[in-house]
């Protein structure tokens, strides 16, 4: 948590005058991230996927005078751009000039690492950089959920970098995601999740379903997500955290039967009604009334 909150207060937003970010209908967006050799690269990727598909790009595999001519080709299908930069890819001048040519035609987004004085290197660009003063995996991640409103950016520069980033500047911006963090950043503690391994396992091995992925979510932050087991009871498709599940009518279930939990704790409901059971009869299978009746 720590070093969550040192990461807020050291990550500015840069270049954001047509409020590119957070990044909005990403239903409609095609986005490439791509890196040369930022050592956190593997976590951020990883993040961005947590609320988008984003395709992954290493520049390290192009080499050769026509490398970067190959991956601009490589990167068409995109609308938009992801670049991890840190001190040591801004030496790279190819790779800058890569970055203000691409800008013109498609929507960027620079994550950039490092020491400020080095932000002088990208003067000409115009696209929204978010500039984080130190590397880090939880700067990485931070930077990452920014990019999609998964966290807020409130901070400004608090000095005078180069003649076009100076005092003051910067750009807020406003939660609209959840967030990815640990339990104890929602006041709930780790252990008090273990668990969920052993419902989920005890599911699997009672044939109540072949697999299931888990999140956990509170105050708008997600604090634990994992998946369990298989699509099927033949094994052969693991479930991912990015399956998408057709609940059917368990809505009818599990929404009516914490509705009732909740009234019945704050003594608006009386379980022994009548009218209660008569509701309970139109959105319950009837199976389900049989099996449990006799409790």
């Amino acid at each position: 948590m720590k070093e969550e909150r040192l990461a807020e207060k050291s990550t500015v937003l840069l270049n954001n005058d047509n409020s590119l970010i957070p990044l909005r209908n990403i239903g409609n967006l095609k986005i490439a991230s791509i890196h040369l050799s930022h050592q956190f690269a593997v976590g951020f990727d990883s993040l961005l996927n947590k609320y988008a598909r984003v395709e992954s790009y290493s520049m390290a595999g192009y080499v050769g005078k026509r490398a970067l001519t190959q991956l601009s080709t490589d990167l068409k299908p995109y609308n938009t751009i992801i670049v991890q930069l840190n001190e040591a890819d801004l030496n790279n001048t190819e790779l800058v000039n890569f970055i203000t040519d691409n800008q013109k035609s498609r929507n960027m987004v620079i994550a950039y690492f490092g020491k400020g004085e080095e932000l002088a290197k990208l003067t000409d660009v115009t696209v929204p950089i978010i500039y984080a003063d130190h590397a880090s995996v939880v700067a990485a991640y931070f930077s990452a959920q920014a990019i999609f409103g998964g966290v807020a950016i409130t901070q400004k520069l608090t000095g005078s970098i180069t003649q076009k980033y100076r005092f003051g500047m910067g750009f807020t911006t406003e939660k609209t995601r959840l967030q990815y963090t640990v339990p104890e950043a929602a006041g709930i503690a780790g252990k008090n999740l273990q668990d969920i391994d052993k419902i989920a396992k005890e599911a699997m091995d009672a044939h109540a379903t072949p697999g299931c992925v888990v999140l956990v979510a509170k105050d708008g932050k997600v604090i634990f997500n994992k998946a369990y087991g298989y699509h099927t009871y033949a094994a052969n498709i693991p479930d991912k955290i990015t399956d998408i599940f057709d609940v059917a009518s368990m809505t009818k279930i599990s929404a009516t039967t914490i509705t009732a939990m909740q009234l019945k704790d704050e003594g608006k409901l009386n379980v022994d009604s009548t009218w209660l059971i008569t509701c309970l009869w139109r959105v319950i299978p009837t199976r389900l009334i049989y099996r449990y009746a006799r409790y």
